[in-house]
């Protein structure tokens, strides 16, 4: 049952929740139409001045209470994140749309603690906030987190929250998933504790000490839907080991579940992402016991006029960001830059190898950066960088950027900065086997290339499987690949910064069984990842940074325009998935 409390009389709560809404303020794509006031005229899902609305109007027709929260993955992932650290504006604009409690989730820390802690000083440091959660979290003397600790010290953020509201106590927490910590590196030093035991000890103490009538978790972990009626994940071990634990509010995985999954009479629920889906769970208690009495998932779209306050906002907002971008963005970034013809799919939790959209990302990078004189043998791009995908259609540079979003590098554009370094033959190999098994683990560690394809033969052993490795040059020819450890040509192999981190860490992870030593072009070592930063252009003072965005941007700029509306149309050779290993028919 949900939760202990021998009082007769009936009592109703209704709770709204969304996850991973990724700083998308002005909706999801394509951005260029969104109309939020004016309901009726457009394609768009999403937008906080419409999500405003739905709280708004839902408080106004609801006569019990009602508690909006987020799980996480707030922040991170359109132009707008840009400018958080300084302004703090989202935190401060979701006070002002009605959220009374937000989790943090992996994305919050994409800049690292210190980054998160400047930007959450600067919300709460000028205005309202809603109260922040993190239950997990432990510290240690490092500098870097100290700022992020003094938060929790002033209770700015905190392990959890009671909330007595007409009549019914509230316990609320929220846990760093372990799918969410694994995948957040620049989190560092600040680690997270067991999400399980965490949860146990919390809500009994809710539970327990506090006499909370109902306790509620938003949890950063998720659940990914198996089929129509089944679902797996982090979230349903939340549901079936935490006894005192009453309602599951999910984030992470980006799933839409329609109804809540029930375990062990918890509900479940997690409402896709970006804002496209705002749920409304309600719970009824009676005779001492809490029950799901209706749930809808609500769709965010421009049938919901937007609130005009909140807009007003978020377009001041938006010009301030406008003058922090170079004038070549700034001049195209409401207009359509690109037809698709047909969509380009990605599911960050589906099949990586079914997605079209990441063999274009590998392209973009590898044609964009051999338009520079060093080149490019091999260009990469890792499953767990891509942000979204796309129906068919016409997009603007703001929902380009959407794509590849995450990073910043050493300029003042986002995203992370394309690097370059070089291994030798017998190196890529072992590379490439690790790569191929890493997606087991996690699908991000899936691997997009670009420039090259291997023999794969699935009967070899572990390491093994690899029998022929061919470079395809800028100029259509094929290079075989020699394994021999004589052989002292290098090959470049071109990724973003934080990808390219990952191949000097290749020994650890396999033992020593795979030692990669990064290279320069004349083989010496080496010894800071910022010195292979790729200058795009040589020729201006400082680095030019080229980011995997500017190259989507190139590359569409190669191809043909649309006779009617003058934007380059992407060409038909993406359609189709593919993969650049080819197995062997033995």
């Amino acid at each position: 049952m949900l939760a202990y409390n021998n009082q007769g009389f009936s009592q109703e709560i209704t709770i709204l929740h969304s996850n991973d809404m990724h700083s998308h303020l002005n909706g999801d794509a394509p951005s260029f139409e969104y109309s939020p006031l004016t309901p009726g005229n457009d394609k768009t899902t999403g937008g906080f001045s419409r999500i405003a609305s739905i709280i708004k109007n839902t408080k106004a027709s609801t006569n019990h209470p009602v508690l909006t929260v987020d799980a996480g993955d707030f922040s991170m992932g359109t132009f707008f994140h840009v400018l958080e650290e300084n302004t703090g504006f989202q935190l401060k604009l979701m006070h002002q749309m009605g959220y009374d409690y937000v989790a943090i989730g992996n994305h919050e820390f994409d800049f690292g603690p210190e980054s998160l802690g400047t930007s959450i000083v600067a919300s709460s440091g000028s205005a309202k906030i809603p109260q922040l959660l993190l239950s997990n979290a432990k510290f240690n003397k490092a500098p870097e987190d100290n700022q992020l600790e003094d938060l929790f010290k002033q209770g700015v953020i905190s392990k959890y929250a009671i909330e007595n509201i007409q009549g019914i106590r509230v316990g609320l927490f929220a846990l760093m998933g372990e799918d969410a910590e694994n995948v957040a590196p620049n989190a560092s030093p600040v680690r997270f504790k067991n999400q399980i035991r965490t949860a146990k000890q919390i809500s009994r103490f809710l539970k327990r000490k506090k006499q909370c009538d109902l306790v509620i978790c938003l949890s950063h972990g998720g659940v990914y839907p198996s089929d129509e009626k089944t679902c797996q994940g982090e979230d349903i071990d939340l549901a079936k080991n935490v006894r005192h634990l009453d309602v599951v509010i999910g984030g992470h995985t980006h799933s839409e579940l329609k109804e809540p999954y029930i375990i062990n009479g918890k509900p479940i629920v997690q409402a896709a992402s970006f804002g496209k889906r705002i749920g409304k769970l309600t719970l009824k208690r009676e005779s001492g016991f809490w029950a799901v009495k209706d749930y809808t998932l609500i769709t965010v779209d421009d049938a919901i006029r937007g609130d005009a306050d909140i807009q007003k906002m978020i377009d001041t907002q938006k010009k301030l960001l406008a003058e922090s971008l170079p004038d070549s963005i700034r001049k195209n970034l409401n207009q359509p830059v690109v037809h698709f013809p047909y969509a380009l799919t990605f599911k960050e939790y589906g099949d990586p190898t079914s997605s079209n959209l990441g063999p274009l990302i590998a392209d973009a990078i590898h044609y964009y950066c051999n338009k520079t004189p060093e080149g490019a043998d091999i260009s990469m791009v890792a499953a767990g960088m891509i942000r979204t995908q796309y129906k068919a259609g016409d997009y603007s540079i703001e929902d380009i950027f959407r794509c590849v979003s995450l990073g910043k590098g050493n300029d003042n554009l986002p995203g992370f900065a394309l690097s370059r370094v070089y291994v030798s033959g017998k190196e890529l190999k072992g590379i490439m086997e690790v790569l191929r098994m890493a997606h087991k683990s996690s699908n991000a560690n899936y691997i997009y290339f670009s420039g090259i394809t291997a023999q794969v033969d699935m009967s070899k052993g572990f390491l093994k499987k690899i029998q022929d490795i061919s470079i395809h040059d800028r100029e259509g020819n094929v290079h075989q690949v020699s394994f021999s450890k004589n052989d002292t040509t290098l090959y470049s192999i071109v990724a973003d910064s934080y990808m390219l981190k990952f191949i000097g860490l290749l020994k650890d992870m396999t033992f020593g069984i795979v030692n990669v030593k990064p290279k320069h072009a004349n083989g010496l070592l080496v010894e800071n990842m910022f010195d292979c930063v790729i200058d795009m252009d040589p020729e201006r003072e400082g680095i030019q940074e080229g980011k995997q965005w500017l190259a989507l941007l190139s590359l569409f700029d190669s191809m043909p325009q649309h006779t009617t509306s003058n934007v380059p149309v992407l060409s038909s050779a993406y359609r189709n998935s593919h993969s650049i290993y080819l197995e062997s028919d033995q």
